[in-house]
């Protein structure tokens, strides 16, 4: 799926017989790098303004084999400049620009590749090793030049228990807020997962993440705590081979570790290992959008992606198939999917999702379905109206009879898989999730991985991974407590945990509720912000499968809205952010098919945006839905307006505390 543009390979075939210092520019000459061989290898990160990271050491260990990234001084090197083109159908944009400049160190049985871009740098190891390994552990020390502050994604264990050690930290979800902190004061006892961002000097700002992470274990930092404050280190983690697993957790769906090996990997001797990449850009807006995560993923591994429709999805889950003024019982029966089905119809939805209940999940027995679903049916229902259907599993439902499974459920005409409670990222997992992905395209379904790590460019290699969680999201509006502030969280998504990749937060929520109003109640939810609040998520979130999250019968009590959130795809051909600040607000527009949208979430302080929308949108007629003039009191008020857009292409937005606003310009 790529087309290379361009390609120059100069080689440097020179032994040096002491440390020697390599320096790499991005193709634009704003950031560089000083790449330091010796008894260790260590890289440095620059922009023009700031060192960004100073001398930090990596190294892998492999059992029986030493140590790769020691004792570099004989490495032969490697340059590359290279310009290429990929295609990505499936993504914010229809393709992405490649174009980076690279040095490789070349020793005994391994590499270390780096590669700069015009927005970062990022470094992987390389095995040539005639048999497979062992690997022990993975080094990354990355000293930071100052004491910037970061909005930290600490990990809370699944286990909930006080002073618990490291290692039950790994039984997790990724389900976190971001704590603004100094780098120096981040909790050394505490792991924090990746995207991790940092608001440099000068309204830079550097995000840390993971690519191209197959068949290994997923990555987190962690303080050292010897470190100076003025120069902070932090220190990969990786989770090590679980040795023992016991059956448990939610619903008793999860395999959870028990015991774990002395080594994180076992791995083929000659293979990729994931890029480790830190994305720099000269403002909040650029980390949003950045490509890094999939232009360092493997390419795609399906001959044919046609087969693939994102959109939305009817959800029962978190409303509680809430439904109201209609004939029948609503739960786990045919009547109450077939009016889901219906309401798909209706507004144009692609899918209907089913999920925890329509078999029985106690006893794991994917094939036993409640008394009153009858799949075989709804599944006709559905074909006839034009909607597809998507089951939810637990993981160890699925995990115990993965390919029966799949083969069994496609033959019915299900249209793919949400698979929940995974909650572990080491490589046992990462095989699963692999497995699963590969299965699932041979028979055409796709994959929504939920209650798992982070994306680290799995939608690039197998595109019919439409979405992960790995996100606090709307869910967490039916339990969490008042206190929350799910605003905030909300505007610092896409500069955080959005730039690895889709995230299922599945917003819509129908009733809204602003500061001191809300409370949890899982049998009848709410959200934070207004109603424009959450409809502009369908334009700012990434996620080629998005939920409709709230009941059928709240959405059709309110068609207009519902049909402009229904009109926004879920997939793009162009994405640029018009305005942003982490924790406070964003503007994005998106084009899909020769037409923009544009929309903006808010944060808790009221403001009037002043955006250029892009030229093409320049005299066009569009339509408009922002903040009602009450919505600061009565967070569902909206109004929807058709405007002209002025030729200069420039508009003034305001919006409400915890608002929003959206607009879909006509063809």
């Amino acid at each position: 799926m790529n087309r290379i543009l361009l390609t120059t390979l100069v080689l440097a075939s020179a032994l040096s017989a002491s440390a020697t210092d390599y320096t790499l520019t991005s193709p634009d000459g704003r950031l560089r790098s000083v790449i330091s061989t010796g008894a260790t290898t260590t890289f440095t990160l620059s922009t023009p303004q700031q060192q960004v990271l100073a001398p930090s050491a990596i190294a892998m260990h492999i059992a029986g084999k030493g140590t790769w990234g020691h004792n570099t001084q004989r490495a032969k090197v490697r340059r590359q400049k290279t310009d290429a083109t990929i295609s990505s159908p499936l993504y914010r944009r229809a393709t992405v620009r490649d174009q980076y400049n690279a040095l490789t160190l070349q020793l005994k049985g391994y590499d270390v590749q780096f590669r700069m871009y015009d927005d970062g740098l990022a470094y992987r190891f390389v095995g040539h090793m005639p048999d497979s390994v062992t690997v022990t552990n993975e080094e990354g020390h990355y000293r930071f030049a100052a004491d910037h502050t970061a909005y930290v994604p600490y990990i809370k264990s699944r286990s909930k228990k006080e002073g618990e050690t490291i290692d039950r930290q790994l039984w997790n979800d990724q389900q976190t807020q971001f704590t603004p902190q100094r780098l120096s004061e981040t909790n050394a006892r505490n792991l924090m997962a990746m995207p991790f961002t940092v608001a440099l000097d000068h309204g830079e700002r550097l995000c840390i993440v993971e690519a191209d992470q197959i068949d290994y274990p997923g990555i987190y930092l962690l303080r050292d705590s010897t470190s100076a404050p003025a120069q902070p280190l932090l220190n990969t983690f990786f989770p090590r081979y679980p040795r023992t697993l016991q059956r448990g957790g939610h619903g008793n769906v999860e395999m959870l570790v028990q015991e774990r090996e002395a080594y994180i990997a076992r791995c083929a001797g000659q293979r990729t290992y994931p890029w480790r990449s830190f994305i720099v850009g000269a403002n909040d807006g650029a980390i949003a959008v950045s490509d890094m995560v999939y232009r360092l993923a493997s390419p795609c591994q399906m001959s044919d992606v046609s087969w693939i429709k994102p959109g939305h999805a009817a959800w029962d889950w978190w409303n509680n198939s809430a439904l109201y003024g209609v004939p029948f019982k609503a739960g786990f029966n045919n009547d109450t999917y077939r009016f889901f089905i219906d309401f798909a119809q209706r507004f144009g939805l692609e899918y209907v999702l089913i999920d925890s209940g329509w078999f029985s999940t106690q006893s794991t027995n994917i094939y036993d379905l409640a008394p009153d679903i009858n799949l075989k049916a709804l599944v006709q229902y559905a074909n006839e109206r034009g909607v597809g259907i998507i089951l939810w599993a637990g993981y160890l439902s699925l995990a115990r009879d993965l390919e029966n499974a799949i083969s069994h459920y496609s033959a019915m005409g299900i249209k793919g898989f949400k698979i929940d409670f995974l909650n572990r990222d080491d490589q046992p997992m990462l095989q699963f999730m692999q497995r699963t992905a590969q299965l699932c395209a041979q028979h055409h379904m796709l994959v929504d991985f939920h209650g798992t790590g982070k994306p680290a460019g799995f939608q690039r290699t197998w595109p019919n991974v439409v979405n992960y969680e790995a996100v606090f999201g709307l869910e967490q509006m039916r339990w969490s407590k008042k206190d929350v502030d799910m605003v905030t969280h909300d505007v610092t998504l896409p500069f955080t945990r959005m730039v690895a990749g889709p995230i299922d937060y599945t917003p819509g929520a129908m009733r809204n509720s602003l500061k001191g109003m809300y409370y949890p109640n899982k049998r009848n939810p709410m959200s934070q912000g207004t109603r424009m609040h959450q409809v502009a998520m369908y334009v700012c979130y990434d996620a080629p499968l998005t939920m409709l999250a709230d009941s059928p019968s709240r959405y059709l009590a309110d068609a207009p809205c519902t049909q402009f959130m229904a009109d926004i795809p879920t997939v793009w051909d162009d994405t640029r952010v018009l305005d942003g600040a982490i924790g406070q607000y964003i503007a994005m527009a998106r084009k899909k098919d020769g037409r923009w949208y544009a929309g903006a979430i808010n944060g808790w302080q009221a403001r009037t945006l002043h955006l250029t929308l892009p030229d093409e949108c320049r005299g066009r007629k569009a339509r408009m839905m922002c903040d009602g003039p009450n919505a600061d009191g009565v967070p569902e008020d909206y109004v929807i307006t058709h405007i002209t857009i002025p030729a200069d292409g420039r508009i003034d937005v305001p919006i409400a505390k915890g608002g929003g606003w959206a607009l879909i310009v006509d063809e």
